[in-house]
């Protein structure tokens, strides 16, 4: 047994924690708690969220809708309705601007804005803002702009990403290498993609080649 770990504690209606002899470290003053994760743990007041450090220290106050577990010393969190990560310190890295990303620090799910643990694929993350897709960078910024109905993550330095519902590809300049012809595309593999259009399909290459004939 951990002689150190820190329990959450309930007091009848509020929340701490205690060390495994039940001596209180952080005062039962939350409406609930959570595991600490990273040195940090998640407390909830008044129905909105926010972190503290092992201390009981303030990371953030809780102003959020919603938050996440650190993971990698960065956390997702929801403010209004929108999607940001914060750090640490508390600073807000990517914006509270988007509706949702792929993100590993506490993943933001596109598709029906519930989390998951989504990696940055190849450095860069998707994320999505009034309806459209791009990409940030691990600096949080938005590298390739939200203009696509959807998009994938990188494989292989190119992205699958659709347009007027066609699909082409991007490379990490946003520069469409792919025009969004085709109405179906795999990811590239070892220099070569599956791309199906008018009911038939073959492999293209990244310059666009095609490995078919009708």
């Amino acid at each position: 047994m951990n002689d150190n770990v820190l329990i959450p504690y309930r007091n009848r209606e509020k929340w701490g924690f205690c060390k495994p002899d039940k001596a209180i470290v952080i005062p039962c003053n939350y409406d609930d708690v959570d595991w600490f994760q990273e040195g940090i743990a998640k407390v909830k007041k008044n129905e909105k969220y926010g972190f503290i450090n092992k201390e009981g220290l303030t990371i953030t106050h809780c102003i959020y809708d919603w938050v996440w577990n650190f993971n990698n010393g960065h956390v997702a969190v929801q403010k209004n309705g929108k999607w940001g990560v914060i750090n640490k310190e508390g600073k807000e890295v990517v914006s509270c601007i988007y509706d949702g990303a792929d993100y590993e620090y506490g993943g933001i799910g596109v598709d029906n804005h519930s989390i998951y643990n989504d990696k940055f694929k190849e450095g860069y993350a998707r994320v999505k803002k009034n309806g459209k897709y791009g990409f940030i960078n691990k600096e949080g910024k938005e590298v390739i702009h939200c203009i696509y109905n959807y998009a994938h993550n990188f494989h292989e330095d190119y992205a699958r990403v659709n347009k007027n519902d066609k699909w082409g590809f991007i490379n990490k300049e946003g520069i469409e290498v792919i025009p969004c012809i085709y109405n179906k595309v795999s990811d590239f593999h070892e220099g070569y993609a599956r791309a199906g259009k008018n009911g038939k399909c073959g492999y293209i290459n990244i310059s666009g080649v095609k490995y078919w004939e009708d």
